[in-house]
Formats: C-alpha cells, structure tokens, sequence
C-alpha cells in the first residue's frame, strides 16, 4: 500500500485510469495523528485538489501540505483558497509548480484576508506575473500571520515587486521574502530599497536572478545604511559591476546587522573587491561574503584577504571560479587557514536563510 503520513491512497498494485491523489475524499483526513501531508509530484488535478480543500474545512490537526509539481491548476487552487477561509490549523502550503496562474494566486490572496494561521506560503514556478503579486502586496498589508513567502520564477516584474514593496512598509510580521528568478530589475530593486529603509520586520531577501545593475545595487546599499532587521540578502546572477559591489560595500561600513551578502556570478572586478576588501576591516557583523563567479584577479584576492585578517567575524569567504588561477593556492590556502582558525559552529543557517 502507498502512505502518505498516516493517510492510505491507494493500492499501488490496482489500475489507476485517474491520478492516484484524485482518490482523495474528505474521509481520508483523520481527525488525529495527521500533522503533515506531503502529495508533492504525485499527479494531483483540480479535482483532488476540491475533496482535499472540502476536508480541509473541517480537520483541526494538520498543520502543513505540500503539493509541489501536480496540476491542480486555478480551479484547485481556487479551492484550496476557500478552505483557508475557515481552516484554523494549517500552517504551512506549498502550491508550487502546479501551474496557478494569475487567477488562483488571486484566489490565494482573498483567502489570506481572512485566515490568521497560515504562516509559510510556496508559489514557485506559477507564472503568477504582476497581477498575482500584485494581490498577494495588497493583502500583505493588513495579513499579520504570514511569516514567509517564496515567489521564485513567477515572471514578476517591476509593477509587483512595487506592490510587495509597498506592503512592506507596513507590514511588521513577514521574515522570509524570495523573488529568485524573476525580472523586476532596477525599477523592482529600487522600490524594495525604500520599503526596507522603514520595513522592521524582513530578515532574508532574494533577489538573485533578477536582471538587476548598478542602480538598483546602489539603491539597495543606501537602504541597508538605516535598515536594522535584514540579515541576509542574495543579489547572485545579477549584472552588478565594481559600481554596484562599492556601493554595497560602503553600507558594510555603518550596517550592524547584515550577516550573509551574496554577489556571486556578477561582473565584480577588482575595483569591487578592493572595496569589499576595506569593508571588512570595520565591518564586525557579516558571517558570509560570496563572490564565486567573477572577474577577480589576484590583485583584489590579495586585498580581500588583507581584509579578512582584519576582520574577525567572517566564515565563509568564497572566490571560487574567479581568474586567480596563477595564485588560486596561495590566496585559497591563505583564507582558508584565516577562516579556521574561527569558529564555524557559530553560523545559524535558519537565519541566514537559503
């Protein structure tokens, strides 16, 4: 037999002429024992995803479910957000990957006008674009239960991330914000730099692979000159040249709570690092500076690790894949004998985030 958690789908060995999981019915929720549920890539369709919603009314105890890759589409989704209208237990719901579209992320965000228990939310790989985000901004605004929200790969473009930024000037509860792999380049970045100027609640951003420069580089380093709750911010894949990584680093120099920066696979030059590198003298607080995937050359390696013997509280230092090949030993060897000799076990990757 086939178990998810303690709930029996189905026999593995009978015919199946419809998806396994389209033999959910609302009996199949216990009203004990049953705390998660994980139908991730399973087969899931809109019609599942009704008899799980109209279950979901009515059950006390489960707490999280992960429907990650099925094809439970707007319909299902739609379903799912009308359960979350009464559901008082659920805490966490992963729709990722299940082709929601604009229409059951608007679904989902009605839904969360009303529900206070819903705490971590998963969208990914939607296509959910500006109108989802711009629903789910809107009721950002006044939802005080929802900790984190992942919205990777939803092809969000500067008119939602304007919508999340301006929800976050006045929520005070969300901690986790990913928008990896979108497009809200500059103009995104520029708005999400003036809601974390006041925002006192965020602690992780993404913002990798969002076709972001200098601008909206530069914009994000003078909001991290006031900002006092971020402590993780992910600008990989991006195209954020020396102008962008200075910029950044003069607001190592004043910010005091910073732990984790993320530049790699930018065009970070040496004039970048030597920037960074100077940082790090007066910095105390960053943990994790990565910078794999550059253009470094052994010039802004050997300053980067003059940096690091000045500075005390880094861990993780990282250039791999940067043209230092001719000294890559020497100036690896050296940051890695620095980063020993620390203690390493002090990192806390749930605050760091992913």
């Amino acid at each position: 037999m086939v178990y998810v958690g303690t709930m029996k789908l189905q026999d593995e060995s009978a015919p199946q002429t419809t998806p396994q999981s389209d033999h959910l019915n609302k009996t199949t929720l216990p009203q004990e024992e049953l705390a998660q549920l994980d139908l991730r890539f399973c087969g899931l369709e809109a019609k599942g995803a009704r008899a799980l919603a109209e279950a979901l009314k009515t059950n006390e105890t489960l707490e999280a479910v992960f429907l990650e890759g099925n094809q439970i589409q707007e319909q299902g989704a739609s379903a799912l957000a009308e359960s979350l209208k009464t559901n008082k237990g659920l805490k966490k719901l992963d729709l990722s990957r299940n082709n929601i579209k604009q229409e059951g992320a608007s679904a989902v965000a009605k839904a969360l006008r009303c529900n206070e228990t819903l705490k971590v939310l998963w969208l990914n790989g939607n296509n959910i674009q500006d109108h989802g985000a711009i629903a789910l901004g809107e009721v950002l605004k006044t939802n005080r239960s929802i900790k984190k929200m992942y919205l990777w790969s939803n092809n969000i473009q500067h008119a939602g991330a304007s919508a999340l930024a301006a929800a976050l000037k006045t929520n005070g509860t969300l901690k986790w914000l990913s928008l990896f792999s979108n497009q809200i380049q500059d103009q995104g970045a520029s708005e999400l730099a003036a809601a974390i100027k006041v925002n006192t609640s965020l602690t992780l951003l993404r913002l990798d692979q969002n076709g972001i420069q200098d601008k909206g580089a530069s914009e994000l380093a003078e909001a991290l000159k006031s900002n006092r709750t971020l402590k993780a911010l992910r600008l990989d894949e991006n195209s954020i040249t020396d102008h962008g990584a200075s910029a950044l680093a003069e607001s190592l120099k004043v910010n005091e709570k910073l732990m984790k920066l993320d530049l790699a696979c930018n065009s970070i030059h040496d004039g970048g690092a030597i920037a960074l590198a100077e940082s790090l003298k007066t910095n105390t607080r960053l943990m994790e500076l990565h910078l794999s995937g550059n253009s470094i050359t052994d010039k802004g390696a050997s300053e980067l690790v003059e940096g690091l013997k000045s500075n005390k509280g880094l861990l993780k230092l990282d250039l791999e894949e940067n043209p230092i090949q001719a000294f890559e030993e020497k100036w690896l060897g050296m940051i890695e004998e620095e980063l020993q000799t620390r203690e390493a076990g002090s990192v806390d990757d749930s605050c760091l985030g992913g």
